[in-house]
């Protein structure tokens, strides 16, 4: 596979992406499948989360889940904005 993308024998990486194992890993798939399709691709550009990302973004829509839940009972209505 890595051969092929080398010097870009588009004939070879179509047979090796329709082969029974496939492109193989998810690496190969993101260098080839721009190739295969004619697109410019700029891994720069990916967007990457790291852990924690991944935890901002749970953290986030925890907050999120809460404040939308507080008002649907209606024994939060005596609690204020600040108690809440």
């Amino acid at each position: 596979i890595v051969a092929s993308f080398k010097c870009q024998d588009l004939e070879s990486l179509r047979e090796l992406a329709l082969s029974e194992r496939g492109l193989l890993s998810n690496g190969l798939r993101k260098k080839v499948w721009p190739l295969l399709l004619g697109v410019e691709y700029d891994n720069r550009n990916l967007d990457v989360q790291t852990d924690e990302s991944r935890k901002r973004v749970r953290l986030n829509q925890v907050e999120q889940d809460v404040n939308r839940s507080m008002f649907q009972f209606t024994i939060c209505e005596g609690f204020t904005e600040e108690k809440r």
